[in-house]
C-alpha cells in the first residue's frame, strides 16, 4: 500500500507554520504601516508643516524688522530727530542695512514656502480661505510686496511714504493669510490621516481575521481529522477484542501514522481470523473424532451386550440339551426362548454326537457384525466330524465371538464332550 503523504508532524508543522507566518507577516505589516505613517507624518508635519509655518513666520518677523528699520531710518535721516550727526552717521547704516537685509529674508523665505507648498496639491490649490488658495495669495504677496518696494526709495526718501506704509499692511495681510491656510490645512490633513488610519486598521482586522478564521478552519480540520481516525481506531480494536474478526480494518486515514496503524491493524485481522479458523477447524475435527470415538464405544458396547445375550441364549440351549436324554446319532431340536425381552425367538440346535452347533438366526444377531460365507468355526474339528451346512437365513455363531468369549463357551460344554462352532 502507497505510504501517505500527511503526516502529523507535517500537518502540526503546518499549522503552526502558518500560525507563524502569519505573526510574522503581520509584524512586518504594521512595521510597514508604522514606518509609512511615521514618514507620512514626518512629510505632513516637519517637511511641509513645520518647514512652511517656520519660513512664514521667520519671514513675517523679517517683514516686520525690515518695516521698522526704514521708519527708524526714516526718522533718523529726513525728520528733525535732534540727534547728533555723529550719531546719525553711526546709526543710519545699521539702519539701512538691517531694511535691506530683512526686506530680501522675507521675500525669500516666503518664496521658499511657496516652493514646498507647491509639491502639495492639496496645500496649494486645494484648501481655501475666503475662496483663495495658497497660490493665489502668495501672488497677492509677491505683487503687494514689490508694490510696497517700489512705493518708496528708503534710503532716498522718494516716493509716497504713506502708501508705503499702507503697502505694507496689504503685504503683511496676504502673508498672514498664507500662514492661516497653511495650518487650516495641517488640520485638515490630520483629519485625513486619522480616518486614513481607522481605515488601515479596519482592513488589517478584515485580513488577519480572514487570516486568522483561514488558519483556525486548517487547525479544525487536521483536530477532526486525527480524532476521526482515532475513534476509527479505538472502534476497530474494541471489535477485535469482542470477536469480531469479519469486518475489515479500513486503511482510510490521512494521516501516515494512522494510516499504518490501520493497515497492521487490518494484517492483525487476517492473521487472527485465520489462526481462529484453523483453531475452529481443529476442534470440529476433535469433536467428530470424539463423535466417532462415543459411536464405537457404543457399538463396542452393544456388540458386548448382543454376545452376552448369545451367551446367555447358548447357556439356555445348553441347560434344555442336558435336560433331554438324546439317544440318536443326528437331529435337530428348536427351543422356543422364553427369556425377558426375547420371547418367541426360536434358537435351533444342530448336534451329530457327540459335537454340537448351535445357530441363531440374522434378524435375533442385532446389527452384530459377521461373515456371512464362512462357513468354518473357530477352531479346527476333527476330520471324523462333518456338520451339515447351516440355512441361507441363518449364520453360523461362532464368527460372532473372540477368543474370551469362545473359550468362556467351550469350557461350559467340555463336560459333555462337545465343541461349540
Amino acid at each position: 500500500m502507497k505510504k501517505k503523504a500527511l503526516t502529523i508532524t507535517a500537518s502540526l508543522f503546518l499549522a503552526v507554520g502558518v500560525l507563524i507566518a502569519v505573526l510574522i507577516a503581520s509584524i512586518g505589516f504594521f512595521s510597514g504601516q508604522i514606518l509609512a505613517t511615521s514618514n507620512e507624518d514626518e512629510d505632513i508635519y516637519y517637511n511641509k508643516l513645520y518647514t512652511i509655518s517656520s519660513e512664514l513666520i521667520n519671514a513675517d518677523r523679517d517683514f516686520y524688522q525690515s518695516m521698522l528699520a526704514s521708519i527708524q531710518y526714516h526718522d533718523l535721516a529726513f525728520a528733525d530727530s535732534g540727534v547728533p550727526a555723529e550719531t546719525l552717521a553711526e546709526l543710519l547704516p545699521g539702519y539701512l542695512g538691517d531694511y535691506q537685509d530683512n526686506k530680501q529674508q522675507t521675500i525669500d523665505r516666503v518664496n521658499e514656502a511657496a516652493a514646498i507648498a507647491a509639491t502639495n496639491a492639496d496645500l496649494n490649490k486645494n484648501t481655501l480661505l475666503d475662496g483663495k488658495n495658497f497660490e493665489t495669495l502668495y501672488k497677492e504677496f509677491t505683487e503687494n510686496f514689490n508694490i510696497w518696494v517700489n512705493c518708496y526709495d528708503v534710503e532716498k526718501n522718494i516716493g509716497d511714504y504713506t502708501l508705503y506704509i499702507q503697502n505694507f499692511d496689504t503685504a503683511r495681510a496676504s502673508l498672514s493669510d498664507m500662514t492661516d491656510i497653511t495650518e487650516n490645512w495641517a488640520i485638515a490633513e490630520r483629519d485625513t490621516l486619522k480616518a486614513a488610519t481607522i481605515s488601515k486598521i479596519i482592513v488589517s482586522a478584515v485580513i488577519f481575521g480572514i487570516i486568522a478564521v483561514a488558519v483556525l478552519v486548517i487547525s479544525i480540520l487536521i483536530i477532526n481529522g486525527m480524532r476521526r481516525s482515532v475513534n476509527y481506531i479505538v472502534k476497530s480494536v474494541g471489535g477485535m477484542a469482542g470477536g469480531d474478526f469479519v469486518n475489515t480494518v479500513k486503511a482510510e486515514s490521512t494521516f501516515n501514522e494512522f494510516f499504518q496503524v490501520e493497515l497492521s491493524m487490518e494484517d492483525m485481522r487476517n492473521k487472527l481470523q485465520t489462526s481462529l479458523l484453523d483453531v475452529v477447524s481443529c476442534a470440529d475435527d476433535v469433536n467428530q473424532k470424539a463423535n466417532n470415538t462415543k459411536s464405537s464405544i457404543s457399538d463396542s458396547e452393544e456388540n458386548t451386550n448382543n454376545i452376552s445375550v448369545a451367551v446367555g441364549e447358548l447357556g439356555f440351549v445348553a441347560n434344555h440339551l442336558n435336560a433331554l436324554k438324546f439317544t440318536q446319532e443326528q437331529g435337530i431340536v428348536s427351543v422356543e426362548h422364553s427369556a425377558p425381552g426375547r420371547e418367541g425367538i426360536k434358537i435351533e440346535a444342530r448336534y451329530h454326537a457327540p459335537v454340537l452347533a448351535v445357530y441363531l438366526p440374522f434378524k435375533d444377531l442385532n446389527g452384530i457384525s459377521g461373515d456371512k460365507e464362512k462357513r468354518t468355526p473357530v477352531y479346527q474339528l476333527p476330520d471324523s466330524v462333518s456338520v451339515r451346512p447351516q440355512p441361507v437365513d441363518h449364520q453360523f455363531l461362532g464368527v460372532l465371538g473372540h477368543g474370551t468369549h469362545i473359550d468362556h463357551i467351550r469350557l461350559l460344554f467340555r463336560k459333555k464332550r462337545c465343541a461349540v462352532e
